[in-house]
């Protein structure tokens, strides 16, 4: 088997016209030899020795560590998000886009997108802010597998690329997501409801955080999007025993948790969980622009989960 960083540069050699400098904007070359792209301008981004791009000009401070990414992984991996994951391959396969070049948006540690391995064996792209995350995802390979570290407001792709695009759980933005995808192509969102991780956000605060809703959220995507299909996937979780103390911290919400709230709940941890979630099938309402014709309205803070 070929080390990460010779299979990413395989990779690369086909793939390249995918690919467009974030911070200039202009087509890529791809040098096999010294393993990197490099724009008409002369930005260079060299592939690490795990096989990832990172187009970001700076580091980005996150708390989205590899910590919190292994007990993500652990939780995905233990059948948690199962339902979920089952509802996407059901639109992936009654649309027939198996094959389709597929862009990850807030990707992680890439679970979801490798638990997904069999419905997408085409061409996919994981896309993540997180170092770590991104580091975690080369763990998952395949030849035609790819992770990068970039900005969601400022994607490192060409324009009218994409065939789908999945968005879990994460921030986006609109309208880099429809500048990349192709003319048709649909967004896969998905989006917590008013249940999702109920048990634990009631077991870690009194307050108004206990309680969720995603109003302003929806109303953000339905403003942004023509959504053509809408589902909504609840279901009450089993905990496996072995995976109970990775639950609270796979997620941000022990972040402003009291100490002995946290200390509660890892001495008797949570048995069930209610994962509820939105999943929407979105077109933009409005035609995709070319970034050069675009730039300028762009916000680098217009994203939402």
């Amino acid at each position: 088997m070929l080390k990460k960083i010779d299979s990413a540069n395989e990779f690369l050699k086909n793939n390249s016209d995918l690919f467009e400098c974030p911070w200039c904007h202009a087509r890529f070359d791809h040098d096999f030899r010294h393993k990197s792209l490099r724009c008409d301008n002369g930005h260079v981004f060299d592939l690490s020795s795990k096989g990832t791009l990172y187009f970001l000009k700076r580091a980005v401070r996150t708390k989205y560590d590899r910590e919190m990414f292994t007990s993500r992984r652990e939780m995905i991996r233990s059948g948690m998000y199962r339902p979920l994951i089952d509802r996407i391959q059901q639109y992936v396969e009654a649309n027939a886009l198996e094959q389709s070049l597929l862009l990850d948006l807030g990707s992680g540690e890439g679970s979801f997108l490798q638990e997904m391995s069999a419905t997408f064996p085409g061409r996919r792209i994981g896309l993540d802010i997180s170092k770590d995350g991104i580091y975690m995802s080369s763990d998952h390979r395949s030849d035609d597998l790819f992770w990068c570290v970039a900005d969601l407001t400022n994607l490192p792709f060409a324009d009218r690329k994409f065939d789908v695009a999945l968005n879990i759980l994460s921030p986006v933005h609109y309208d880099e997501i429809f500048r990349v995808l192709k003319p048709g192509a649909p967004l896969i969102k998905v989006i917590p409801s008013s249940g999702y991780l109920r048990e634990l956000r009631e077991a870690l605060y009194d307050d108004e955080k206990k309680n969720y809703s995603n109003e302003l959220v929806m109303h953000r995507l339905s403003d942004e999007c023509a959504i053509r299909e809408k589902t909504r996937v609840s279901y009450v979780f089993e905990l496996p025993e072995i995976a109970r103390h990775h639950l609270s911290a796979m997620t941000p919400l022990e972040w402003s948790a009291r100490a002995a709230r946290l200390d509660d709940l890892r001495k008797n941890p949570l048995s069930r969980i209610t994962i509820d979630v939105e999943v929407s099938v979105c077109l933009p309402q409005r035609k995709g622009q070319p970034r050069q014709n675009r730039l300028a309205e762009r916000s680098p803070g217009a994203h939402d989960v």
